[in-house]
């Protein structure tokens, strides 16, 4: 069953580039190529602290958790396998100082939230996330400040190398100057 061509999602609060397939071909492709892991993924996210080492690997397992209520959100945790599946986020330190930090992540993997709750576990939690951080940070931004700014992949039809990439949001513009840190180039 097709997605109606959307196969790079992000969170309602996440923003930044996208994946659509114009055809159905190039929808099978690319999700064969998301699947395999293929498509390259870079994040920016603003986080309440720097990781302890400027460049690394979480690699932590994440499992999905159901809503308890109606209406609730699904939410993803770190869980030991079988019921965590394999999730490997790599990320380095952009830029930091005693307030916050600018991480650019790249998730190895397709978890809900992988991101978040990776970043979480090593205690740095993206502000604004309203979900797994500490309600200090989570009303730190005016929104989750995570935004998908680069995809790169082959192009399914063509075969000639895609790299997409998105400015930083003018809405996150003013955070990043409230904590003074530089803007990030894309």
């Amino acid at each position: 069953m097709r997605d109606f061509g959307l196969l790079h999602r992000l969170d309602r609060e996440t923003s930044g580039l996208l994946v659509v397939a114009l055809s159905a071909k190039a929808y099978d492709q690319l999700r064969l190529d998301f699947e395999e892991r293929k498509i390259r993924k870079f994040y920016w996210a603003v986080c309440n602290k720097a990781p302890n080492k400027d460049v690394g690997l979480v690699n932590k397992p994440i499992a999905e958790v159901e809503p308890k209520r109606p209406g609730d959100k699904k939410l993803a945790i770190i869980a030991s396998p079988p019921r965590g599946r394999q999730s490997e986020t790599a990320y380095r330190v952009l830029a930091k100082n005693m307030s916050a930090a600018l991480v650019e992540c790249r998730p190895m993997s397709g978890r809900l939230h992988q991101v978040r709750v990776h970043m979480e576990a090593i205690g740095c939690s993206i502000l604004g996330d309203g979900l797994y951080a500490h309600p200090r940070i989570a009303t730190a931004a005016p929104r989750l400040a995570l935004h998908a700014h680069r995809l790169a992949f082959t192009h399914p039809i063509t075969g000639e190398e895609v790299d997409a990439r998105s400015d930083f949001p003018d809405d996150l513009r003013p955070l990043i100057r409230r904590l003074k840190l530089p803007l990030p180039v894309a």
